[in-house]
């Protein structure tokens, strides 16, 4: 009786044990919230949305979480919109290097950025 009762037993406290798990691969926090402000342009202060950011970053570092792909660009076109260029190129420069499939992308906003620098 005991052994038909472990068969039961066992394989639910593995199914209470992994439902309770965190399965997300990223640290999104309020993410979408703030590319979601930036692209219906209210009047998210870019001064916010950048301290809101790094906000995430540090609790996805402290959780030992990744950021999702996309963060470290917004950050930088957030810092390139405040004229904070060296911010912005290695915010853009981590965003390739943590997501390859970026790298023509940050390169071409790199590349946008010094040509406003430069004016």
């Amino acid at each position: 009786m005991k052994y038909y009762l472990s068969l039961f037993i066992l394989p639910a406290l593995l199914l209470v044990g992994y439902s309770s798990h965190d399965k997300s691969l990223y640290y999104w926090g309020d993410y979408q919230d703030n590319v979601y402000k930036t692209l219906k342009q209210t009047k998210a202060n870019p001064t916010e949305q950048i301290a809101a950011l790094e906000k995430i970053i540090t609790v996805a570092d402290s959780k030992n979480k990744a950021v999702p792909p996309g963060l470290y660009a917004h950050l930088g076109l957030l810092y390139i919109q405040e004229g904070r260029y060296a911010e912005a190129k290695a915010s853009l420069d981590k965003e390739k290097s943590l997501y390859p499939e970026s790298t023509n992308y940050m390169t071409f906003l790199t590349n946008n950025m010094e040509g406003k620098r430069n004016q």
